[in-house]
């Protein structure tokens, strides 16, 4: 009760200061006597908290939510005083499994985002599996819900909020039968997640936002003509250099217009061209990066093992300085990100955390890597 009404009388009310977040005009509220799971596309930070504005007081959700956050500390007293589990994401992890199927068990109403973690620019990614085969085989209703202007309001990428309106909607919920195949499920499933946030209604575009820039590199890696690593950047927070060269000029709806043409583009479109990039094939270094190091063995005691250096190239990373190793592409079975700059490889028995504290994209090296969503 103390966690609950901490995040209601602090977190819901500033959030309704800066995104005046309200109900859809076509939007039901979830129901409070029956167990259910609830999921969405989840591109805003606060997504699970929009939706708990319409839920009655101690009869919020429950759900999952990344290990990084359920360490300790004051955040993880309260995110496990509401009732969330950890999870590693991508990792099977039956006790998970077991605790989800408890609280539906208790009739509770059990938010899982499928994707595994919050969008980088908006548009879909690819599931993870066990959770729509947990979805079917539980045999409850699925209510899909859609958080309209989320990913405009605060995109991962961005290191400032963007003032905004936002619109939660609860769809109708889904029943799944159990007759259903894997791919039927994964069909209907899908229907809510399709299209691109980033177009969204003009009523929901923010119009005017604190250095819309900064961040930027995080998501375009790479100098989209050259392919060249840690190219981009923005000094001021609005316009955009390409190398030292200014290109791009950002606005409040984080679209990108370009100073020699005017034309408007995308960060979705720049960031689907720098991933569809070809790596070099003759083994040269691609980044090189000062990171702070850390080394999990077993959640959640976590040894910070201080500054180093960090060197990706496309069959392995080096690191030097507070540990001295080299890991191969080979030997890495997950990786994921976290806080935005936090790239965590899943290695047998231990997990090794670089902290892109001063620059470089963790993105980047994920998708070098090859081994995360």
């Amino acid at each position: 009760y103390v966690a609950e009404t901490l995040l209601r009388t602090i977190l819901l009310p500033l959030c309704r200061v800066i995104w005046k977040v309200r109900l859809h005009p076509n939007s039901k509220r979830l129901p409070t006597d029956e167990a259910c799971f609830v999921y969405g596309p989840h591109s805003h930070n606060f997504d699970p908290f929009f939706l708990n504005m319409y839920t009655p007081w101690y009869q919020g959700t429950r759900g999952v939510m990344t290990r990084e956050y359920l360490r300790q500390g004051i955040s993880s007293w309260i995110m496990h005083g509401i009732g969330l589990l950890p999870t590693a994401k991508r990792i099977p992890e039956p006790h998970v499994i077991r605790g989800v199927l408890g609280m539906l068990r208790d009739k509770k109403q059990v938010v899982i985002y499928p994707e595994g973690g919050r969008r980088w620019d908006g548009r879909a990614a690819p599931w993870i599996e066990s959770t729509a085969k947990l979805f079917h085989r539980a045999g409850v209703p699925v209510y899909p819900v859609v958080v309209h202007g989320g990913y405009l309001g605060w995109p991962r990428w961005a290191t400032f909020p963007r003032p905004s309106r936002l619109e939660v909607e609860i769809l109708e919920p889904i029943h799944l039968s159990k007759d259903m195949s894997y791919e039927e499920v994964l069909a209907r499933l899908n229907e809510v997640m399709k299209g691109d946030e980033a177009d969204a209604p003009t009523h929901l575009r923010p119009k005017w936002a604190y250095k819309p820039a900064a961040g930027v590199e995080r998501i375009i890696y790479r100098d989209p003509d050259t392919g060249r690593f840690n190219a981009v950047s923005s000094p001021d927070g609005t316009t955009v250099c390409v190398g030292d060269v200014p290109r791009w000029k950002m606005h409040p709806d984080s679209s990108l217009e370009d100073l020699s043409t005017g034309d408007r583009t995308t960060v979705s479109y720049w960031y689907e061209q720098v991933r569809n990039m070809p790596l070099p094939t003759d083994g040269s270094l691609l980044a090189e990066n000062v990171v702070e190091i850390s080394r999990e063995t077993a959640f959640p005691a976590i040894d910070r093992l201080g500054e180093g250096s960090a060197k990706l190239f496309v069959d392995r990373i080096e690191l030097s300085g507070c540990l001295e190793r080299t890991i191969m592409r080979s030997e890495i079975l997950y990786t994921g990100i976290e806080r935005n700059r936090k790239l965590q490889v899943f290695l047998d028995g231990e997990m090794i955390e670089l902290h892109f504290v001063h620059d470089g994209s963790a993105l980047g090296w994920e998708h070098v890597l090859g081994a995360g969503a």
